[in-house]
């Protein structure tokens, strides 16, 4: 038998003293005083009140740290009303919370939940717990289906459809491309940078890290067949394609980068137009 039993168990002998009381109380005045008047003073009878029940020291500690809980929980809650624009759901979760938390404390200690039993919380504070989280969940906006209505007022599903990427061919890349006079080329190369460009050169010098392919191309012929005006070629070779090698004559497609400036053999700076090539296609080899 645990202290509450024994503190009931007093108070019910305690009350059953005062019923025997009254009822002795009762039968005196009815078989001695009755309705004559012998007595002045009548005799008085007793008024039972419910006794006081007193908190356990665990279940006051219990009750405190509950309210302490809950009016933490409902400051939370209060701030979340004034800035949230959707203020029912809130409202709604704010009360489960506090549901939730008299659920807890009453079935660790029934007596720190207004004096009832572990049945009686759980089924108060349950059917409390059960019914706002789902008033909860039904009024929270995240819950909600964006839709779109249509002319005729019906209601559909909006689904995001991604559009796929467009992958350019080889033979539209290179309709694209131009020729552009290498003087005008080499005057203004920042003007003409992104621009789709297409030349025929003949290689001067090569450098290879793995596929990665740096040219020198010059793509200006006179009448003796001497090369000049040069390119800086940036390419990148796939698997399995020819390498290209010096003497080569090629065709280019690329994109304009703008100027390239580096350090020749000799160690003089050089300064030349710089194309990212994207296709090259190898014509012949020339000695």
């Amino acid at each position: 038998m645990n202290q509450n039993q024994k503190r009931f168990r007093r108070q019910m002998e305690k009350i059953e003293k005062e019923q025997k009381k009254e009822e002795v109380y009762s039968y005196i005045q009815k078989k001695f005083v009755g309705g004559n008047n012998r007595s002045e003073t009548p005799i008085r009878t007793t008024t039972l009140t419910a006794p006081s029940v007193k908190l356990s020291p665990f279940a006051l500690v219990m009750r405190i740290l509950m309210f302490v809980l809950i009016g933490f929980v409902s400051l939370v809650f209060g701030i979340g009303l004034v800035v949230s624009q959707d203020k029912t759901s809130v409202f709604f979760l704010l009360l489960f919370i506090i549901s939730l938390i008299l659920l807890f404390f009453g079935l660790v200690n029934p007596q720190s939940v207004f004096h009832r039993s572990r049945r009686r919380v759980l089924a108060y504070c349950g059917s409390s717990v059960i019914l706002l989280f789902l008033l909860a969940i039904s009024t929270s906006p995240t819950n909600d289906v964006t839709s779109n209505e249509n002319q005729i007022g019906i209601k559909t599903n909006a689904v995001p459809v991604s559009t796929p990427a467009v992958t350019e061919t080889r033979e539209q890349f290179i309709s694209s491309a131009k020729e552009i006079p290498y003087l005008d080329l080499a005057r203004n190369p920042d003007k003409h940078k992104s621009l789709r460009v297409e030349y025929i050169g003949k290689v001067s010098y090569v450098t290879e890290m793995g596929n990665k392919v740096t040219l020198l191309v010059d793509v200006s012929r006179d009448e003796y067949g001497i090369w000049s005006d040069g390119l800086y070629i940036n390419y990148e070779r796939s698997n399995g394609e020819d390498r290209i090698l010096e003497n080569d004559i090629i065709t280019i497609w690329g994109t304009v980068q703008g100027l390239k400036t580096y350090t020749a053999v000799l160690g003089h700076s050089v300064s030349l137009p710089e194309i990212n090539a994207k296709y090259i296609f190898i014509n012949e080899h020339e000695k």
